[in-house]
């Protein structure tokens, strides 16, 4: 799995509130996106058979874009859990997708 990005660091903090939702989206969460597909290459099971007659690049996206769907929704709702809390989660439900 591809280190965590921690959110909590002060000046990304202050990135994303400071800046606009499109520049969000078009910058910050398409480098992102990028690293984390790049990471989860090699997490796809294809040993157990559960992932066989899926395409690795729709899978690669579905994760992706999760995790930093979620990642979104955790600093514009005011980081409600910590960093960890949020790592755990997200680790947990990738490792049931991937």
């Amino acid at each position: 799995m591809p280190p965590i990005v921690d959110p909590a660091n002060e000046r990304l903090k202050d990135q994303w509130k400071c800046v606009n939702g499109h520049w969000l989206r078009c910058s910050f969460s398409k480098r992102l996106l990028a690293s984390f597909m790049e990471g989860f290459k090699g997490e796809i099971d294809r040993e157990s058979g559960r992932n066989t007659d899926l395409v690795e690049e729709v899978m690669l996206q579905y994760a992706g874009t999760a995790y930093v769907g979620v990642i979104e929704w955790w600093i514009k709702n005011g980081m409600p859990y910590p960093p960890r809390v949020i790592a755990k989660q997200v680790g947990a439900l990738l490792g049931r997708t991937l």
